[in-house]
């Protein structure tokens, strides 16, 4: 399985396991001064303090989340050159992550802002939506003329059949953009060519894609739940009353970081497989990757020398 090979790829290079384990601690102790500073407020009596209280958390938060932005960038394009060149040759260093971002990240950039306008495009639709099924059940309510009423009801139940079917989209959408990030990166190409042949992947392992993405992230919830019921119990308080940051939270992200890693390089290899509008390059069959050097060097690719499977679906 492609998925066993992503273990292999990052227990063999636990450097991948490092762009994410940073930034899942930083986003750990923001959350907790987030979580104390709410706290705070609950003990404020003054209406004017806590208000002005809030203004500045609201601000602050407007700061950290800035902040996680250009983290969560810097160290997903860092993470893409590393993997890259583990698939390469088998060993990822410092060096790639710098080349990753260097290459990367203005396409990263693009990628993230064009996610931006397709969600605020999806949300206006459905907010028009909204406001349209509001304002005919209103006029209907005040002519209360049994006709506009069920003409209404009628335009109701359109509305939700087409918010359903615009979910549906969104999370079809959703998963056809899984193969985004390793397209730019794997055949180092812009963001919309990247989107075009990540799209094309996905529709050769349209399946496997779902089943890994589900199993890797039901046990990352798993492991935060269970990390924190675990020292709530330890510790003898009740879930709500302990420090978001713990050394059973902090244990937590470091495994959850191992996998979400695993998950990335599986993406990438899941993507390599099948490379659309590259004939000339061969799909893994033998656990043997061939890509071009992320530093363009007429150097020729060494192989990555992954035992066999038996099994490569």
């Amino acid at each position: 399985m492609y998925l066993k090979k992503a273990f292999r790829l990052v227990s063999k290079n636990l450097v991948l396991i490092v762009p994410v384990l940073v930034t899942g601690l930083i986003s750990l102790f923001i959350s907790n001064e987030y979580m104390q500073s709410v706290s705070n407020i609950s003990t404020v009596v003054d209406p004017n303090v806590a208000i002005e209280m809030m203004g500045d958390i609201m601000g602050s938060l407007a700061l950290y989340g800035l902040v996680m932005v250009i983290v969560i960038l810097l160290m997903q394009t860092g993470q893409a050159g590393m993997i890259k060149q583990a698939l390469l040759n088998g060993q990822a260093g410092v060096s790639s992550f710098i080349q990753g971002i260097k290459r990367y990240f203005w396409r990263f950039v693009g990628q993230l802002l064009l996610l931006a306008a397709m969600v605020i495009a999806v949300t206006v639709v459905i907010s028009i939506i909204l406001v349209a099924l509001l304002a005919g059940s209103a006029f209907a309510n005040l002519v209360n003329d049994p006709a506009a009423m069920e003409q209404a009801a009628n335009i109701g139940i359109g509305g939700v059949i087409a918010i359903v079917v615009i979910a549906i989209g969104v999370l079809i959408g959703a998963i056809f953009i899984m193969l985004w990030q390793p397209a730019m990166v794997i055949d180092d190409v812009g963001v919309f060519e990247g989107l075009r042949r990540g799209a094309k992947a996905v529709s050769h392992h349209f399946w496997s894609l779902i089943g890994a993405v589900l199993l890797i992230n039901a046990i990352i919830i798993g492991i935060n739940l269970g990390a924190n019921y675990l020292y709530a119990v330890i510790t003898g308080n009740s879930i709500k009353d302990i420090s978001v940051v713990n050394y059973m939270s902090i244990l937590g992200t470091l495994i959850n970081s191992y996998l979400s890693a695993v998950l990335m390089a599986y993406l990438f290899i899941i993507y390599h497989n099948f490379r659309p509008g590259n004939t000339d390059l061969q799909p893994i069959e033998d656990g043997t990757v061939n890509i071009q050097p992320i530093d363009d060097e007429q150097n020729p690719p060494q192989p990555f020398d992954l035992p066999p499977d038996d099994n490569n679906n």
